[in-house]
């Protein structure tokens, strides 16, 4: 259902955006309004892909965490050209939907701190596995400038939600 609701935002975001493009150019207004949909769009995109991925995770046949990661790590490649180096170290062991799930969202949600406040700065996102844990790191240069364009953007929240995140998902 939510997805479905995704979906119908987009194309109706998508029919603004056209409808508003028609109008005549020069309005710093108009230039606001085609920006902020643009990047409403954008957000109700990956919401969507996002809704996918965790249906998708909370099933029994769902790519091992490792996989996953790795297809989050070329999603975030191809949205600029940023190095990516990810590794896995230890046993791969089956881990429980959940946990797969909040360590998923961890690493999605460092990677986006790390192009908010690190752009352009190539990112190491490792996996580890022990016999009773898994671990994600993920480690990037502090740029010489700090903050980029999107640095400022969000609630601020990106660590607190990255801890609540892993206590979802069993971590210590």
């Amino acid at each position: 259902m939510l997805a479905h609701s995704l979906a119908a935002v987009s194309v109706n975001l998508q029919a603004a955006e056209g409808l508003l493009g028609s109008l005549p150019a020069g309005s710093p207004e108009l230039a606001k309004a085609i920006e902020c949909i643009g990047r409403a769009g954008v957000f109700t995109r990956e919401g969507l892909a996002d809704a996918r991925r965790a249906i998708m995770a909370l099933r029994d046949d769902a790519a091992p965490l490792a996989d996953q990661l790795s297809a989050l790590a070329q999603e975030y490649r191809a949205d600029g050209d940023v190095a990516i180096d990810v590794t896995v170290t230890g046993a791969p062991v089956t881990v429980p939907a959940e946990a797969a799930l909040a360590a998923y969202r961890t690493a999605q949600e460092a990677l986006t701190n790390a192009r908010k406040h690190a752009p352009g700065q190539p990112v190491q996102l490792g996996l580890e596995f022990t016999p009773a844990e898994i671990a994600i790191r993920v480690v990037n240069p502090v740029p010489v400038t700090a903050g980029g364009p999107l640095a400022a953007t969000g609630g601020q929240y990106g660590l607190t939600g990255l801890r609540e995140r892993a206590a979802l998902g069993g971590a210590r």
